[in-house]
């Protein structure tokens, strides 16, 4: 993924314009936890034919990246053998253990990948010999995508959220608080919103933007930061979060969409997002106005304005809230 590809040697060069569209912000596996993950799944790796007396990485490279896809949980009708449900990814932290906060298990080398993304400005040896243009984006709230793929998981009643908030968060934080605090700050949401919107929070907006103005630093990267806060209103329903892959959704024409119910201002989004893609990956051209983050973020909402600029980080006044609450460091790793 170019993603990683930010921060390769052997990539330097190759790359001029990269998009990446809800990235997992941190990368971890070798940089500050060494081989802790896979030390904790022998038992996984055993699925694809690895076991303890083999050197890990070249028993992967050995197997076929289709029965690494199909046994990781993403096959139709695969509940993840080599990884936890693909859904977990999605919850909140730690709600099921450490181990299971992984989207998959992926071994990064400390030779191929010698910085993390926080510290890619003291990357050496990575100077394409000229700038790379990255734009760096994420959806309001990611993890509605969960309810989509079982509805049974939707968060219906305050009464279902507060059970829920007040089981997990004592996992996470003393705070004896922190159920108030966060309720003042997401006010006003129903349920399902406030739920998506904070786990989103805690773990991709914030630290996505943690991560993107750390990677702003390199001065071989030129960093945009859109936010996706977009909440289609289908003819007839309630409004739907922002969920992950909603964009690429957009893009790509809504495929699998009841088209009768959506609207037009659905399909000025899509033409807001493919203009912004073709403009940018054709000659690196941004709507004027777009600075580097930190200083500017681009925001794509259900507002007359679909495309807007503002001199604040998505959800900055809760994000430093949360990192204050110590919060917003459980950023998906991928």
């Amino acid at each position: 993924k170019q993603w990683y590809q930010r921060r390769v040697r052997v990539a330097a060069g190759l790359f001029h314009r990269a998009v990446a569209l809800s990235p997992g912000p941190e990368q971890r596996f070798s940089h500050e936890q060494g081989d802790f993950f896979q030390k904790k799944a022998w038992r996984v790796l055993e699925n694809v034919g690895c076991d303890k007396s083999d050197d890990i990485k070249q028993c992967l490279l050995k197997v076929p990246a289709r029965d690494l896809v199909q046994k990781e949980g993403h096959g139709a009708g695969n509940q993840g053998k080599l990884s936890p449900s693909r859904l977990a990814y999605f919850r909140f932290p730690r709600s099921q253990g450490l181990i299971q906060d992984i989207g998959g298990y992926i071994i990064t080398d400390p030779s191929v990948f010698p910085q993390n993304l926080r510290n890619l400005a003291k990357a050496k040896n990575i100077n394409p010999g000229y700038k790379v243009k990255v734009i760096v984006s994420n959806t309001a709230q990611e993890t509605y995508l969960a309810v989509k793929k079982k509805p049974h998981l939707a968060m219906n009643s305050y009464e279902s959220l507060n059970e829920t908030l007040s089981t997990l968060f004592p996992q996470i934080s003393s705070d004896s608080e922190i159920l108030r605090k966060v309720y003042n700050m997401y006010g006003g949401l129903s349920p399902q919103f406030l739920w998506d919107t904070l786990v989103t929070d805690m773990r991709s907006t914030c630290p996505t933007n943690e991560v993107t103005q750390a990677m702003a630093a390199s001065k071989h990267h030129e960093v945009y930061r859109l936010f996706v806060d977009y909440n289609m209103v289908p003819t007839g329903e309630s409004p739907v979060p922002a969920y992950h892959l909603f964009d690429t959704d957009a893009l790509f024409g809504f495929v699998g969409f009841d088209k009768s119910k959506l609207t037009s201002r659905d399909w000025e989004l899509r033409g807001v997002l493919v203009k912004m893609l073709k403009d940018f990956a054709s000659g690196g051209n941004l709507t004027d106005g777009w600075e580097t983050f930190p200083a500017t973020t681009m925001t794509l909402r259900n507002e007359e304005m679909i495309a807007s600029i503002s001199r604040e980080q998505p959800h900055e006044k809760n994000c430093i809230k949360l990192q204050n609450l110590n919060l917003t460091k459980y950023g998906w790793q991928n």
